[in-house]
Parts: structure tokens; C-alpha cells; sequence
């Protein structure tokens, strides 16, 4: 029998632990060293075992259902809005339950031939008509997405692969389209066609024909899915390109924006006559919307960094700045890093900027809506899910009026000579019109003969719409409305997890002692008595 010596057992287990310890500390710095490597390649075989499993066509399919929207529910809605000078009643269908193919997240509307025509950022068109969004025989833009989609790794993302914005061009019958083209080796470039379109039924002829290529760009460049937007006046073709730089706050020897040489970052014209291809202006970021005022002017709008978003009157040689001239900031910082150069260049200021950023999107010209509102401009916004009505005058705005919606608003448009029609990123269709009724009676809010009590309760709440401007709910259709309920964003826990519908009792008790009823809420006692109760009651209640 062979007997091993306890310290020989010993030394050998210290060895096994130490080999064990190390070879434990290396495999975890391997893997944290190749980690990417590793999600790389495990992605790249989840998405071929999908390919062989599902085939190509289901895989595009898969891949383009994973951007459509998910809520699929078309329930119609109406509401009313309060403006300064107009109430609003806006109607609102959902295109994501109708066709589950429409993807959420940009998109652009024109109206050809007294039809809404709708085209979503995949490129592909629809017609939306009696409440029914229907595919228009019209080609898709030639993206190449699908190839994107096989060959990418990245999914089509609204910064990646977006078909920008159209128009039609009624003299000629050609639609002109403006889109983010896939080319090969994570490579992009934007891209301006046009396609003939039959007169009376819509449906195209032939195929696209490119007008404008910009030159090839990264991929990972997200900021060149702001430009885009395309405009006809007195046939002459005016389009966006973004500024397709990867981080502003880098140093490049000549910002593609201010590189003479470069297609980004500016705003072209193309004469549809001549064929004719000019630079208007430079030194933009990216150009969210375009229209021509009444007396001719050329307003844009883009977005700053954080703040700074500008309204452009756009002139002829024009340099806008970007990015060293904007009124706005470095993200998370008090001061903006490329300013070195503006006491040496001649930038042209904004008329108008949005502090802080609001996310501007369209801005459209008002000729046919109300003759209260014909002749100023209205401008929708992502970040602030609101549109703006500016009166322009003298070529300098004289003020802006917020109008709260709630949406990210993706493109406006005038129908029908009464009528103004939202996009927005929700995939919803949103149709504005004055509300006629209110606007005879003449009176603004709820219509109440507001009481000396119930004007105590306005020194906070309010009759309108709420907005993130506000300072508590509106009181308005409060009755037998769920506790909490209100488009108000600042509610307390209390009243946010509250399960009861506004009634006498529920009001009187919560009148009488706030916090008595909500634990929590931010209502203060008001010291009220019980006839000055009965009489807001009442006045809520009629």
C-alpha cells in the first residue's frame, strides 16, 4: 500500500487551487477582452440561423414588422383644442391598425390630385381615403432596404435608413422623392429621383430616374436623416442634405458643412426646365422644413444641438454657421466648443430660435385654413409634441404661439381649403379643422360665468387642454373623469395610483381636506367652506 505524505497532499491541493484561481482571472479578462467579439459573432449566427429557418422574404417581413408600431388599435378620437384666436377640433385615425405594414417614426404627406397620399420612411406609398389607408400603385423609392436589411447587421432605424420626403409636380406629372439609399460595406448616400406618374389613376410609369446622388457616408452617421425635406416654387426644386458629420464636438479640418466642396449640410435648387443643379446656401445641420411666404421669402427650419433649434430666411450665398455659429449648447454642457472662428466668418443669424430645443420639424405657409389664421406660419415639433403658430411679418417674427398636440409631429400639410393634416411618429393621421360652433358662441374655455370661488381654484388648474406648461389639470369634462386621468404630467403618486371617478362626494371630500382624501397630493387646503364648496360643485358640474 503506497501512502502519500500529508505535505505532498497538501502542497498538491495549494497547486490545484492557484492553477484554478489563475486559469478563473484570465478566462474572465479574455472575455471581457474579446467580449465584442463575441456579441458580434453570436448576433451574426442568431441572424443566419433566422435566415435558414425563416428564409429571406420572411426575414424582411420580420424585420419590418419589428418597426411598425405596436399599437394596432384604430379606435377614432376626437377632441377640441384652445387656441388664442381659434378652436380647434382635431380627429385622429391610426394607420398602424389598418395596414401592419406602416411603419412608426417619419414618413411625409402630399396631396396629388385632391388624394392624401402618404409615403413612409420605408419608401413605400399609401393613399389614405374615406378613413382607409390603402397601398398606392405607385413603386417604392430604390432604397435597397431589403439588401440593408439581409446583409446589415444594424436594423433600419429611423436614423439609418429613411426615405425623407416628397412632391408632386402637377405641370409635368412627376413625383420627386428625396431618401437615404443603401449601397455596400455599412456605405450610404442621399439621393433625389423622380418618377412619372399616370394623370388620372396615380400609378407610376416606368421607373425611378436619379437626379442627385450625394457622395458615399458612413452609416453610423445618424445626422444626415435631418435633412431631406424638397419643396417646388415656380418650377424650381429646393431640397435639404444634412450635415452627415459623426460628432460635431470633434475636430475636422473643414466641417462638411462648410466645405465647399461637400454636398452636406446645405440647402440645393434644381431647375426643372433646364436641369439646372445650384448650392443656395451652406452651414446648416439639418434642415427639418421648408415653405415660401406669401411675398416670396424662403423659410427653413432646423434642429440646434441642445437648444438653438432656428427658423431661416434663406438667402442666395447664405452661410447659416453650423457648426460653429448656433444659440444653442454642448449636450450636458453651459457652453457650445466651436467659437473660435465666428469673429472671422459672416454667418447669417436666425430670425427666430427656439430656447430650449423644441425639435422642429415641418413648417408650412397657412393660405386656406381660416381667414383669422391665412397668411402665417405653422410649425410642428418632435421633442415638444406641439405646433407653433408664428406670425411673420417684415421679414422678422413677431411672436409664437405654442398649440399643444401631444404627438411627435413628423410633417404638415393643407387639404380641402379647411382642413390641416398631421403625421406624426405614432403612425397616426391627425385632421384639424375649426371648431365652427365654439367659435360662434364666443366664448373661450368651459363657457362657465366663473364664480369668485371657482376663480380661486384657477389661480393653479384651468379650462384648457394641459400642457407641460401647466401648473395643475384641467378641470374641464372633470366630471365622472378617473382621478388622475388629465394629459397633466406632474401628478402625485397619490393621485396617479387613485381608482375613483370624480363625483359630488368624491369633489367635496377632496375640497374639504386634499390630503385627507389623496395622501400626498399637492393640492393645498383651501380653507373652504362648505356653500363655497357647493357652489364650485356646481359649477363643475353644469
Amino acid at each position: 500500500m503506497i501512502t502519500i505524505p500529508n505535505n505532498f497532499r497538501f502542497n498538491s491541493i495549494k497547486k490545484i487551487i492557484y492553477i484554478s484561481l489563475l486559469l478563473f482571472f484570465v478566462s474572465i479578462g479574455l472575455f471581457f477582452q474579446f467580449k465584442p467579439f463575441i456579441s458580434s459573432v453570436y448576433s451574426y449566427s442568431k441572424k443566419q440561423i433566422l435566415l435558414l429557418y425563416l428564409g429571406e422574404s420572411n426575414y424582411i417581413e420580420k424585420v419590418r414588422l419589428s418597426q411598425v408600431n405596436i399599437d394596432f388599435n384604430n379606435d377614432y378620437k376626437q377632441r377640441t383644442v384652445e387656441t388664442t384666436l381659434l378652436p380647434l377640433s382635431i380627429s385622429e385615425y391610426k394607420l398602424g391598425g389598418i395596414s401592419t405594414t406602416f411603419p412608426a417614426g417619419g414618413g411625409a404627406l402630399e396631396i396629388i390630385n385632391s388624394q392624401i397620399v402618404i409615403m413612409s420612411r420605408f419608401g413605400e406609398f399609401y393613399v389614405f381615403n374615406t378613413n382607409k389607408l390603402e397601398r398606392a400603385d405607385i413603386k417604392a423609392v430604390p432604397n435597397n432596404i431589403d439588401s440593408h436589411i439581409l446583409y446589415r447587421a444594424t436594423k433600419p432605424t429611423i436614423d439609418v435608413m429613411r426615405a425623407h420626403d416628397f412632391v408632386y409636380d402637377r405641370f409635368s406629372n412627376r413625383l420627386y422623392a428625396t431618401y437615404t439609399k443603401y449601397i455596400d460595406k455599412e456605405k450610404n448616400v442621399f439621393c433625389v429621383s423622380y418618377i412619372n406618374l399616370d394623370k388620372n389613376s396615380l400609378k407610376s410609369v416606368g421607373d425611378w430616374t436619379e437626379i442627385f446622388v450625394s457622395s458615399p457616408i458612413n452609416e453610423s452617421y445618424p445626422a444626415l436623416a435631418g435633412g431631406g425635406k424638397i419643396i417646388i416654387n415656380n418650377s424650381i426644386l429646393y431640397f435639404s442634405v444634412g450635415y452627415a458629420d459623426d460628432d460635431s464636438s470633434k475636430s475636422f479640418d473643414i466641417p462638411a458643412s462648410q466645405d465647399l466642396n461637400s454636398f452636406f449640410g446645405r440647402i440645393f435648387s434644381y431647375n426643372l426646365k433646364d436641369k439646372t443643379l445650384m448650392t443656395i446656401s451652406i452651414g446648416h445641420r439639418n434642415v427639418q422644413g421648408m415653405t415660401f411666404t406669401n411675398n416670396g421669402d424662403l423659410l427653413a427650419t432646423e434642429h440646434g444641438p441642445q437648444g438653438g433649434d432656428e427658423i431661416n430666411l434663406i438667402t442666395n450665398g447664405g452661410n447659416y454657421g453650423w457648426p460653429y455659429s448656433t444659440y444653442g449648447t454642448d449636450y450636458g454642457k453651459y457652453t457650445w466648443h466651436n467659437t473660435s472662428i465666428i469673429a472671422s466668418k459672416a454667418f447669417t443669424d436666425p430670425i427666430f430660435s427656439f430656447v430650449p430645443s423644441v425639435a422642429l420639424s415641418p413648417i408650412i405657409s397657412i393660405q386656406n385654413f381660416h381667414p383669422i389664421w391665412n397668411g402665417d406660419l405653422l410649425a410642428g415639433s418632435l421633442k415638444a409634441q406641439s405646433l407653433y403658430r408664428i406670425k411673420y411679418k417684415d421679414k422678422r417674427v413677431i411672436f409664437s404661439e405654442p398649440i399643444w398636440i401631444g404627438k411627435r409631429i413628423r410633417d404638415i400639410i393643407e387639404f380641402d381649403k379647411s382642413t390641416i393634416i398631421l403625421l406624426t411618429d405614432d403612425a397616426s393621421i391627425l385632421f384639424i379643422k375649426t371648431d365652427e360652433v365654439k367659435l360662434t358662441k364666443n366664448t373661450k374655455g368651459a363657457g362657465y360665468n366663473f364664480s369668485p370661488e371657482i376663480n380661486r381654484c384657477l389661480n393653479c388648474h384651468h379650462f384648457e387642454q394641459s400642457t407641460p406648461a401647466s401648473m395643475a389639470p384641467s378641470l374641464a369634462n372633470i366630471w365622472n373623469r378617473k382621478a388622475g386621468a388629465d394629459s397633466f404630467e406632474n401628478y402625485s403618486i397619490g393621485l396617479k395610483n387613485a381608482d375613483f371617478l370624480w363625483d359630488e362626494n368624491k369633489l367635496r371630500l377632496y375640497l374639504t381636506n386634499p390630503n385627507g382624501l389623496i395622501p400626498g397630493t399637492s393640492m393645498p387646503n383651501l380653507n373652504l367652506k362648505d356653500d363655497e364648496i357647493s357652489k364650485i360643485i356646481k359649477t363643475l358640474r353644469n
